[in-house]
């Protein structure tokens, strides 16, 4: 029976699983808009721009400040993003060390448009490969009207360390989400068999008849096993 803890009751107690879906909604779709033609005069001069049609998508995700309290953390993956800047490096550096000078800038932007392209979807990967854009873009700016040693002799600084920081940093990183699997998996287990108590605003297990308030839930997860 799944009786509210603290006014014994179940009339007004639901899954917690089952609020958070009923209160998240997505969706998306695609449209295409007409755009008429028209004159643009400029003095004596006049020109005409045609008619043009325009797609575009959309998608919208959304939830209920219920569904937003009670949905379970599970974290963030780790981006691939930094095992891209970091494996770029490392091409980079083997580059200049076999003499390959002339093809160092294009690998360089190539490797940063890919790691900008892979960070897409996480916020803070893509901060930090913008981040490392605009190093490129200032090393761009010193080689300008320069020998391009300029770029080489910066790189054969910098590659080592972006190399070191990107491929071992995301190592330890994605090591560390693998290793806290267990534990991801228990909080979801336990998380999937608590209800909620609209009438006292709480989380309970009716398992071992545990609660606490709806800001607490992370806390009780902690305790239950």
């Amino acid at each position: 029976m799944n009786v509210c803890p603290t006014c014994h009751r179940t009339d007004q107690s639901s899954r917690v699983t089952a609020i958070v879906r009923g209160g998240t909604s997505r969706g998306s779709g695609s449209g295409t808009s007409w755009h008429g033609g028209s004159f643009i005069t400029s003095g004596p001069d006049s020109a005409y721009i045609g008619e043009s049609t325009s797609h575009h998508e959309f998608s919208s995700h959304g939830q209920t400040d219920l569904a937003r309290a009670l949905t379970l953390d599970t974290g963030d993956r780790p981006s691939h993003a930094w095992f891209v800047v970091g494996g770029t490096a490392l091409v980079l550096l083997l580059m200049i060390m076999f003499g390959l000078v002339d093809q160092v800038m294009w690998a360089l932007l190539l490797g940063v448009a890919l790691a900008v392209a892979v960070a897409s979807g996480d916020a803070r990967a893509g901060c930090g490969c913008l981040f490392l854009l605009l190093i490129v873009a200032l090393i761009w700016e010193l080689a300008t009207g320069r020998d391009s040693r300029v770029v080489v002799d910066v790189l054969t600084y910098v590659a080592p360390v972006v190399a070191l920081i990107g491929i071992g940093g995301g190592a330890i990183a994605w090591k560390r989400y693998n290793d806290e699997a267990p534990e991801r998996a228990r909080r979801l287990r336990v998380w999937s068999r608590l209800f909620h108590c609209s009438r006292d605003d709480l989380v309970f297990d009716p398992e071992t008849g545990e609660y606490a308030s709806v800001p607490q839930m992370d806390f009780l997860i902690d305790r239950l096993r």
